[in-house]
């Protein structure tokens, strides 16, 4: 339980360090097939910084804009392990670490993905957010640091 804890936290502060260091950037289709690449417009692109502003800032709103249960995913070369990250387990931070990268890939109008990358740290995160109702919210964390 205390492990579950610790890595929730350590989740969280990395997700908050993405809002804060990332740059907007759309997925290049050369890796993927399925994933559609779309031109932003000026109306998303907006959309994109005033979510991200909002999130990054505000507790209540952060917390309101990530679908519970959210999906914390552990890759590493032995495998994969899966867990669930409840309301209760998840800490707000506003933190921010100038050692920390971050790319956003839009992957469609209603999904688009944070690439999480730590200065010579091992810190590698994947973060998955979808659009419902006109809102973004984070779903998914993948996490491939060593």
């Amino acid at each position: 339980m205390r492990r579950y804890l610790t890595l929730s936290i350590i989740v969280f502060v990395v997700s908050v360090f993405l809002i804060v260091g990332c740059k907007n950037k759309e997925a290049s289709n050369t890796e993927t097939a399925d994933v559609q690449v779309s031109n932003p417009t000026a109306d998303t692109t907006k959309d994109y910084e005033d979510f991200f502003k909002k999130f990054e800032t505000d507790k209540s709103y952060q917390l309101s804009h990530i679908k519970f249960p959210i999906k914390y995913v552990s890759e590493s070369p032995d495998g994969s392990e899966t867990k669930e990250i409840q309301k209760s387990g998840y800490q707000y931070s506003n933190a921010f670490k100038e050692d920390i990268k971050c790319e956003y890939k839009k992957i469609n109008d209603k999904e688009f993905n944070a690439e999480v990358r730590g200065v010579e740290s091992g810190i590698a995160v994947d973060y998955l957010f979808n659009k419902f109702d006109n809102e973004w919210y984070l779903v998914k964390i993948i996490d491939y640091s060593n």
